[in-house]
């Protein structure tokens, strides 16, 4: 393939920078005082460093409910304010993410039911029976899931509440 269009090269096919009177529209701004502020993740359970001391830390830190989105100024506020958090008791950990799986699975069977929704609207099912088990199936978990999270001992029921209305409108038993 042979480009056509490429950049002044010097004899070693290196590209060449703009000439000094090429970037002289340059000397009108001003460099700011402050970088924009951008969007950060910030793990809740830091510093990683305490994290990896075993494999259920690593994957109780690196769940996504234990991070958020926030303002890189405020991240590093936190932890300018704070030294890290301990390492919770594994039995903490263990049950948090079995009830974060639960919540994993909710998802998974709501998008499953869209999806098959979808495709019954757009008459694409071989097999409608099939379909119509396998949806009402996963409508009964998404119910039985939805049950079980006021009963939730480590993740809080406002949070898992929370994370259940990210989905939408639950789909309904037709």
């Amino acid at each position: 393939m042979r480009l056509q269009h490429v950049p002044e090269t010097n004899s070693f096919g290196l590209v060449l920078p703009p000439s000094p009177e090429d970037l002289e529209y340059l000397q009108l701004f001003q460099r700011p005082k402050h970088k924009p502020d951008t969007v950060d993740r910030h793990n809740l359970y830091w510093p990683r460093s305490l994290y990896v001391s075993s494999a259920l830390a690593q994957q109780f830190r690196e769940h996504r409910f234990n991070s958020i989105w926030t303002l890189r100024r405020d991240h590093n506020s936190i932890h300018s304010k704070f030294d890290g958090v301990p390492i919770p008791p594994q039995e903490v950990m263990s049950a948090y993410l079995d009830e974060a799986e639960l919540l994993d699975e909710l998802g998974v069977c709501v998008r499953a039911v869209e999806m098959m929704d979808i495709a019954i609207y757009e008459g694409r099912v071989r097999l409608p029976k099939a379909i119509k088990e396998n949806r009402q199936q996963k409508i009964e978990t998404i119910q039985s899931t939805i049950e079980l999270v006021d009963y939730f001992e480590v993740i809080p029921a406002h949070l898992a509440r929370l994370a259940v209305q990210q989905f939408g409108e639950l789909p309904a038993a037709a």
